[in-house]
């Protein structure tokens, strides 16, 4: 069985350990962007939040927001996740096929690597796990 990741979720976790491979972007936890995204969200939380301290009495002088050390820190946090995604993958014996994935028929998979390289995986069942709220496309029969 292959699993398809373009959105890895950690409660995937006990699923991912009965599929031997799972193809997915460069970024184990997801595409790059949604954890970045929320992490940059709470960051405008907080800043939203100084700025109506005032109001409720707090002394707070704000001087401003250093965005490299801010940018650094999100970074790093997210080579961290990955890490820990990457390691559970590798404990669960679970290859990790880094690229992105289409399929060429139902049951073969063609991956794109990042240096534009393509390699066909077949298996009997195909998992794909968006990472959003599961659909099923018109005429998909889904084997539960």
């Amino acid at each position: 069985m292959l699993g398809m990741l373009p959105s890895f979720s950690p409660s995937l976790h006990n699923h991912l350990r009965h599929f031997p491979a799972s193809v997915n972007t460069p970024f184990v936890s997801g595409d790059g962007r949604c954890v970045p995204k929320k992490v940059s969200w709470h960051a405008a939380a907080i800043a939203e939040t100084l700025a109506e301290a005032k109001g409720y009495g707090f002394d707070i002088d704000v001087k401003g927001f250093d965005w490299p050390t801010f940018k650094a820190k999100r970074d790093k946090y997210i080579e961290r996740l990955n890490g820990i995604y990457e390691r559970n993958l590798k404990n669960d014996k679970v290859d990790y096929i880094a690229g992105h994935g289409r399929f060429v028929s139902r049951n073969e998979v063609e991956v794109t690597d990042s240096s534009g390289g393509k390699t066909t995986y077949g298996a009997d069942k195909i998992l794909i796990a968006t990472g959003i709220l599961f659909f099923s496309p018109p005429g998909a029969h889904p084997n539960y």
